[in-house]
């Protein structure tokens, strides 16, 4: 059986510890270390002329992880350093375009076709060049996690963790299942996820029977929210990429 990998692999670790709690690890995970990256680039980054070479490029951060920049208290002044800086090469790039005046003489002559693509010109000016920053994080996290279970789960504890857990969602067992290449691994994690799944499965059954009128009266247990588990193992997490 394969030896547990050394140390530096934090990715084995942050696993173990985190099939420890309910729902999908990689999950849980990236949500943690996305706040992290988020809290790093407000806090550590958001003066250093990389960063805002790279945020310049990106023109931001993606829809979710710009407004989830918002959510952090106190965080204002830097966001603010970061989309000036953003802002300012989305202007420039603008600018280089055909020219407004241009522009408007073209339509004005009716040359719909030059107009077009003009307009075409001033659109791919305006493209990221680019990544969402938080985005390649939380894909480099990801793989990072995902590989170290496709690799590992021979080692005896990273496979009781993984037998004990809620197992992964639907996005993540596909994931992983396209990284597997040992017929071993490849069993116990269709023996786990099938049976985690199933399990969610029946307490929605019993849920959804506390719900008739006969049973209306009934204290609900552990398939109080299987409602919501059972969304969260076919989307994955809520306001994850």
């Amino acid at each position: 059986m394969p030896d547990a990998p050394s140390m530096a692999s934090f990715a084995y670790y942050d696993l173990r510890e985190a099939l420890a709690q309910t729902g999908c690890a990689v999950c849980r995970l990236l949500e943690r270390d996305g706040e992290k990256f988020l809290d790093a680039l407000l806090y550590e980054y958001s003066a250093d002329a990389q960063t805002h070479k790279a945020f310049r490029a990106a023109r931001g951060l993606c829809n979710r992880h710009g407004w989830d920049l918002t959510h952090h208290v106190g965080s204002a002044l830097q966001i603010a350093v970061l989309y000036r800086a953003s802002l300012d090469e989305t202007l420039k790039q603008f600018n280089r375009g055909v020219s407004p005046a241009d522009l408007l003489a073209r339509l004005v002559k009716r040359f719909r076709g030059e107009a077009e693509a003009a307009a075409l010109q001033f659109a791919e000016a305006l493209e990221p060049t680019r990544p969402c920053l938080a985005c390649e994080y939380h894909n480099k996290a990801q793989q990072a996690y995902l590989h170290t279970l496709a690799e590992h789960l021979n080692d005896s504890a990273l496979e009781k963790a993984y037998q004990d857990s809620d197992g992964l969602c639907l996005p993540h067992t596909q994931m992983l299942l396209r990284l597997i290449n040992d017929a071993n691994i490849l069993q116990k994690v269709i023996t786990q996820q099938r049976r985690s799944w199933q399990k969610v499965f029946d307490q929605l059954t019993l849920f959804m029977d506390h719900y008739r009128a006969e049973n209306a009266d009934q204290m609900m247990g552990d398939e109080g929210d299987s409602w919501k588990r059972a969304v969260a193992i076919l989307a994955g997490s809520e306001g994850l990429p």
